[in-house]
């Protein structure tokens, strides 16, 4: 008789690995599921480009989504980091020689916007910065970093910020005809002939003479200030914030004044 005695059984379960904190997914599933966010809000907008329909793009389940990034809005600010910085490649943009600075920054500008691996980024940047306060934060931030800074540091003029944001206006300009709106025919015009087109007006922003500001700069219109119509142009006393009349006379001294005066409705002597 045999004096073996059998194995002690193992525990269901003891030899696999416990697992806890992070749900398992494959190592480029946050990388597949950014990649979908980017396309979908630059198609779609931020309103339309749901946590469920960006799951199904990136053909995981949408607590995979939550899991990874959080909020809809916590996606938002991760897919509208742009890819790559651009801060670092403007100063050699300037420095570079041949042809003119606005060709050099026309040619950069469009090379990226060229790029389908670079584009959604950016696409949805612009896309949502429309129609979403916290994407608009975000692409000023963008610009400010990226664009604006880096080119008043190089422009040599007290008016560098308003060139710098000239300029950036008109690259996102084209931006917005070109890529979003799919304008004809600069949606079809090949590259180099959109640089040669754009460039002397990015040039001109640089460094010919800018006009000289001939009044107060202008404030947002606000609702709750003048009711939505903004501040009407007039001969307004300083400090006085009454509203104002299309002609630009003062609603609050043209209702008082013949009440004044004893008059009657248009400021004539009662009888």
């Amino acid at each position: 008789m045999s004096d073996r005695r059998p194995a002690p059984r193992t525990p269901a379960g003891a030899g696999r690995r416990a697992h806890s904190g992070r749900r398992p997914g494959a190592p480029d599933t946050r990388r597949d599921i950014l990649h979908a966010a980017r396309e979908l809000f630059a198609a779609r907008g931020y309103e339309r480009a749901t946590i469920r329909a960006v799951a199904a793009a990136a053909h995981v389940d949408p607590a995979l989504v939550h899991h990874y990034f959080g909020t809809k809005d916590d996606l938002l600010t991760a897919a509208l980091t742009p890819p790559i910085d651009v801060a670092e490649r403007l100063p050699r943009v300037f420095a570079a020689v041949g042809g003119t600075a606005g060709e050099r920054i026309a040619r950069a500008f469009l090379g990226i916007w060229e790029d389908p691996e670079l584009r959604p980024a950016y696409m949805a940047i612009v896309r949502c910065a429309a129609s979403h306060s916290q994407a608009a934060d975000i692409m000023r931030g963008v610009l400010a970093r990226q664009v604006i800074g880096p080119m008043v540091a190089t422009i040599p003029a007290a008016d560098a910020p308003l060139r710098a944001t000239l300029v950036a206006a008109q690259l996102i300009g084209l931006a917005m005809a070109r890529y979003l709106t799919r304008l004809e025919p600069l949606a079809q015009i090949d590259v180099e002939t959109l640089v040669a087109a754009v460039a002397p007006t990015i040039d001109r922003y640089l460094t010919a003479p800018l006009p000289e500001e001939s009044g107060p700069r202008t404030r947002p219109p606000s609702g709750e200030r003048d009711g939505g119509h903004g501040d009407r142009t007039g001969d307004r006393a300083p400090g006085d914030t009454g509203p104002r009349l299309p002609g630009g006379g003062d609603q609050r001294r043209d209702r008082v004044e013949p009440e004044r005066h004893g008059g009657g409705p248009h400021g004539q002597p009662s009888s």
